[in-house]
């Protein structure tokens, strides 16, 4: 089949999920052709010496063979892969990215918290309405959360090793949920927060999410009619905090809107934006359907276009 030399793609190899996003560019916007997300845990399969198990590395290949499938009509050169977290966390991350990458056919790109942390403003800064306004973007992923403020361009970038998979495990073994479970997530999820918070004081006016655990919260809240659509509050988190509490396990969350999919690392990852409420005193997010992929795509695009 010929490539559609108009066609970009980006492959996020996150710690929780692989996401993959195939686009084209009209009028300087995105146009979808193709989305695709397996939920892979790779973060899961960190053992305590950091070494990335056997199970974990199979189902990433797994995941790769099919995401090769749909790469076909894409141009090479118009292709970028990224590992982030638990990439750059593990100690065999090279035996597996050559297992990866021969799949692929393209190289992987291990990035930086902080370059992360740029895509993800980029993606949302595209998502939202051109007018000059200062933003703090939140991105909670598997293994690591970022922070960035700025306005059409990030002025502070912060990537913190917290995240929806990470936290789980650590604060809910087994799934485990309860009152000191919770509370020992959010205090140290507070502690690595605090540092920064004064020098991101004063850098925004709104307030931003994106990614999986964000959404997800948005999507609850508004089904239970709780925020107004695409809406995060205080007042919502707060309602949600005892939804979470009244289950003394994962597989006894019972929270209407919350996906199977997303169950196991739930607590974990409203832990995290829990602590980010209570540390950074926001009220209120709007939440982002773009992420690090679209951030990917503008910048690939970016420099085929030479900007």
């Amino acid at each position: 089949m010929a490539q559609n030399s108009e066609s970009y793609a980006a492959l996020d190899l996150g710690s929780n999920s692989f996401h993959l996003v195939i686009a084209s560019f009209h009028e300087d916007k995105l146009r979808i052709i193709d989305r695709h997300k397996d939920m892979v845990r790779l973060a899961a399969g960190l053992d305590d010496d950091g070494k990335l198990s056997e199970d974990a590395q199979q189902r990433a290949l797994d995941s790769l063979a099919k995401i090769a499938n749909r790469l076909v009509d894409v141009p090479p050169h118009q292709i970028r892969v990224v590992g982030t977290n638990t990439l750059r966390a593990a100690s065999n991350a090279t035996e597996f990215m050559r297992k990866a990458e021969s799949i692929l056919g393209a190289p992987i790109n291990i990035i930086s918290g902080t370059e992360e942390a740029r895509l993800v403003y980029l993606g949302v800064a595209n998502d939202l309405s051109p007018e000059q306004r200062s933003r703090l973007v939140i991105d909670i992923g598997g293994g690591s959360t970022e922070l960035v403020a700025g306005n059409q361009n990030p002025k502070r970038l912060e990537s913190l090793p917290m995240g929806c998979v990470s936290f789980s495990i650590r604060f809910f073994p087994n799934g485990e949920i309860n009152e000191k479970n919770f509370k020992r997530a959010v205090s140290a999820a507070r502690q690595l927060i605090a540092p920064y918070v004064e020098q991101f004081r004063g850098y925004w006016e709104e307030v931003i999410g994106s990614s999986g655990t964000i959404r997800s919260v948005s999507k609850i809240l508004d089904l239970q009619q709780l925020c107004d659509t695409g809406h995060v509050t205080r007042d919502g988190m707060e309602t949600l905090r005892k939804q979470l509490l009244t289950a003394k396990h994962v597989s006894e969350l019972n929270i209407k809107g919350l996906s199977d999919e997303r169950r196991d690392v739930f607590p974990g990852g409203f832990s995290v934006l829990y602590a980010l409420f209570e540390e950074m005193g926001f009220n209120a997010l709007h939440v982002s359907g773009y992420a690090v992929r679209e951030g990917i795509l503008y910048d690939l695009a970016g420099r085929f276009r030479h900007r």
